[in-house]
């Protein structure tokens, strides 16, 4: 199963769908009593396709995976690729490995046709804050086109608001470091993965910079060292 929450960025996609596959997280029982699995943000929310590869290997069967908006970790445009790769990757594995896929993003028209239309089965609509309608999606039999059929109205509240009434983790809430809830372990990878994401941003256009210097600086660098460019009095012509 494969369930796409598409909408303007700050309807809430991706707390939406991270609500919604922990209730699918499956059940165990330990000495006679039931219990859900814990949905555990670090191996079931991923930002890439290397990320999800990685714990779709992992994970137990049946553990729903959140693969998250892209401004995070990577480009739209390569996100998008990815993406595609992930999809067909459940559909490929879904015999063995049987994870259900979420997918935030802002419109289903951004994947490729045969993915958005043979692997996305279910689609939430956002127009508010976890707010929206939820379709079935199906192709039709006989033609090229994808049906939608009207399943219901949702609305979920804020994450653990049973718990936590703060309205958000952000901007920074001073327990956000410690805090154990679910949408607080989500706020800190996602932090962690944006700064490591402008870090590698950083030295890469170090990198850049270092490739464009003048024939000025390359003469002033080698007046400074001119043993290494002088050999008996005479300049080396290599």
């Amino acid at each position: 199963m494969n369930v796409a929450a598409t909408g303007e960025a700050g309807v809430s996609k991706s707390y939406t769908l991270i609500f919604e596959a922990r209730t699918l997280n499956p059940i165990q029982v330990i000495d006679g009593v039931t219990h859900r699995y814990p949905f555990n943000v670090d191996k079931q929310v991923v930002f890439s396709y290397t990320e999800f590869m990685a714990n779709l290997m992992k994970l137990p069967a049946y553990m729903p995976i959140v693969f998250d908006e892209p401004q995070y970790a990577i480009s739209h445009r390569e996100w998008y690729k990815q993406v595609n790769q992930a999809l067909a990757r459940t559909i490929g594995s879904m015999r063995f490995k049987l994870h259900p896929l979420f997918l935030p993003i802002i419109s289903l028209d951004l994947l490729d046709k045969e993915v958005r239309d043979y692997f996305v089965q279910y689609q939430l609509m956002l127009h508010d804050r976890g707010k929206g309608v939820a379709y079935r999606l199906s192709h039709s039999e006989f033609e090229h086109k994808l049906m939608y059929t009207r399943l219901c109205e949702v609305e979920y509240g804020l994450m653990d608001n049973n718990i936590c009434n703060k309205p958000s983790c952000i901007p920074r809430c001073s327990e956000l470091a410690t805090c154990p809830l679910v949408r607080a372990k989500y706020e800190r990878k996602k932090e962690a993965i944006q700064e490591q994401r402008y870090l590698q941003e950083l030295e890469e256009s170090k990198k850049e910079d270092s490739k464009k210097i003048t024939q000025q600086e390359i003469i002033d660098f080698c007046l400074a060292i001119p043993q290494k460019f002088v050999r008996d009095g005479k300049i080396k012509t290599t």
